[in-house]
């Protein structure tokens, strides 16, 4: 005899009723997270205690152990000192000893001047603001900070600081290089507005179809004065022109006149037709919007205007 249980109706919703996916997967997320910190905290104390135990055998290596008599030793043990490193884009300042030679002053630890580099972090500042991090969430796009340790250079202050020298310095650097050997085809200078005041730039085609950025100046206005100075900075660093070279402009009299006052008749000059369409009338820009078709796709089968037909 088959004994047969009653089942109340239930539907389909009923029937897949059951822990909601969130509820699931909220626990593996917060272990994940946990174990990525405690990940990273072991890494942090485990770095910094070779960095320590790196110090410290320098050290030994320059003075001696200590305690230890020595007739022949050239450094002493001086203590510890503080001292800033670059440690996972920030300055973390951790201890480091202090050696000193015996004829006088302070020696210093080939590893504390290879980590005092700062241009680790700079790089690491430089690729985060390029991946579109602002510098006020630098901080928070790093890694967890060191427990224990005093940290600095992670602020929105800081960032800007550093930052502002290095782009400085790497421009400096930019518009001081040589230019020499450069086989240059064609020249395109124009102002840019830049907060309200205007940037000369020089820009150079060479004969492989490269582009290099040669020079800039800053100024008021497109005028003579400065489109020499920048034309003659090029030739002070090694420019040479052999034979005519283009030279692109946009149609300013203040760039005509450099061109002309520095290259010459070596300076074949070039209005843009770019900035030429610009400033044109609206008449001149229907003209010249460019047609699907052949250039005189739009003119076959028509009469010629102001002549009878068949003349």
């Amino acid at each position: 005899m088959t004994k047969r249980t009653a089942r109340a109706p239930r539907t389909q919703a009923q029937n897949a009723a059951g822990l909601a996916p969130g509820h699931l997967v909220e626990p593996m997320l917060a272990g994940m997270t946990t174990t990525r910190q405690h990940l990273l905290a072991w890494v942090h104390a485990h770095g910094l205690a070779a960095l320590d135990a790196l110090f410290r055998e320098e050290a030994v290596a320059l003075a001696g152990p200590k305690g230890r008599h020595q007739a022949q030793r050239t450094h002493h043990h001086w203590g510890t000192a503080a001292t800033e490193l670059t440690f996972g884009g920030r300055r973390v300042q951790v201890r480091r000893p202090r050696v000193r030679p015996t004829t006088g002053g302070e020696a210093t630890l080939p590893s504390v001047a290879a980590f005092r580099d700062r241009d680790p972090l700079t790089a690491r500042m430089m690729q985060q603001l390029l991946a579109g991090v602002s510098m006020r969430d630098y901080d928070g796009s790093l890694e967890a900070r060191p427990s224990g340790r005093a940290t600095r250079g992670s602020s929105k202050s800081a960032v800007s600081r550093t930052v502002v020298r290095r782009t400085r310095q790497r421009l400096h650097e930019h518009l001081a290089r040589r230019l020499d050997g450069l086989e240059v085809v064609a020249l395109f200078m124009d102002g840019v507005v830049v907060a309200q005041q205007t940037v000369i730039v020089a820009l150079a085609i060479t004969r492989d179809g490269g582009k290099v950025p040669l020079g800039l100046r800053l100024g008021s206005t497109e005028n003579a004065v400065v489109c020499t100075e920048l034309l003659q900075d090029l030739l002070v660093r090694g420019l040479t022109l052999e034979g005519r070279v283009l030279c692109v402009i946009d149609g300013g009299k203040g760039l005509r006149k450099a061109l002309g006052d520095v290259f010459g008749d070596a300076a074949v000059i070039q209005r843009c037709q770019l900035h030429k369409g610009r400033t044109s009338t609206p008449s001149y820009r229907r003209r010249a919007k460019p047609t699907s078709g052949p250039p005189c796709a739009g003119r076959i089968g028509r009469p010629v205007r102001g002549r009878r037909a068949g003349s």
